[in-house]
């Protein structure tokens, strides 16, 4: 076993992984809009064509959260009823 008592670390390395650019993806890619916009198959984010989805989505949050909650309250009365029979089980057991 090698002891190190003045073990002075190295620096670690910086490195960047190089970005390529290919302008013939780019080119690709601007092409394929352009025919997708031709062709009306395109949902462009940026433009007119944007359409929020939030209200969507807030109903299927809010269909989650109504079975959450009525799980919640099965499990609720669940415990109460069980409390209730153990408690009548407990003061049948002592009182005899």
């Amino acid at each position: 076993m090698k002891l190190k008592f003045l073990h002075i670390p190295r620096p670690k390395k910086f490195e960047i992984p190089p970005r390529y650019h290919d302008p013939a993806a780019e080119e690709r890619e601007a092409r394929e809009r352009r025919i997708r916009s031709e062709l009306g198959l395109e949902n462009d984010l940026d433009g007119k064509g944007y359409r929020s989805s939030i209200k969507g989505q807030m109903r299927v949050g809010s269909k989650r959260l109504t079975i959450a909650s009525k799980q919640r309250r099965k499990s609720s009365v669940r415990v109460i009823i069980i409390a209730v029979v153990l408690t009548a089980i407990a003061y049948y057991l002592l009182t005899n």
